[in-house]
């Protein structure tokens, strides 16, 4: 089996099972982040950029309306993004989600401790 053809068959089943965990537990349920990210790297590393992206833009969505929020996983959302931007010769949107990034470690840095 040639290489096209087997990276072709891990999106689709990576697709299957992303669709299949949004029917489960609903679309909007941060419990499907594993899933969406898994399918986002794999379209990144085959160039299918457009998807990876969108992908990325949902699990971003996803990351930041999580309950408890957590800054390490919106700053990798965000670092996501812009390396995505930056393939994509988008430099600009790049920076913007790169300083978001910085933005999501300073605000940690600056929140009070829970005692």
């Amino acid at each position: 089996m040639n290489e096209v053809k087997i990276q072709k068959e891990r999106a689709e089943l990576l697709e299957r099972q992303l669709e299949e965990a949004a029917a489960q537990m609903g679309g909007d349920n941060p419990q499907i982040l594993p899933t969406l990210n898994l399918c986002a790297e794999h379209h990144l590393l085959t160039k299918n950029f457009d998807r990876a992206e969108e992908l990325f833009r949902r699990s971003l969505y996803l990351t930041e309306n999580e309950s408890p929020f957590n800054s390490e996983s919106v700053k990798l959302a965000f670092q996501k993004l812009a390396w995505l931007c930056e393939i994509k010769d988008r430099p600009d949107e790049a920076h913007e989600f790169f300083k978001r990034a910085l933005e999501v470690v300073e605000n940690d840095k600056s929140a009070p401790e829970d005692s």
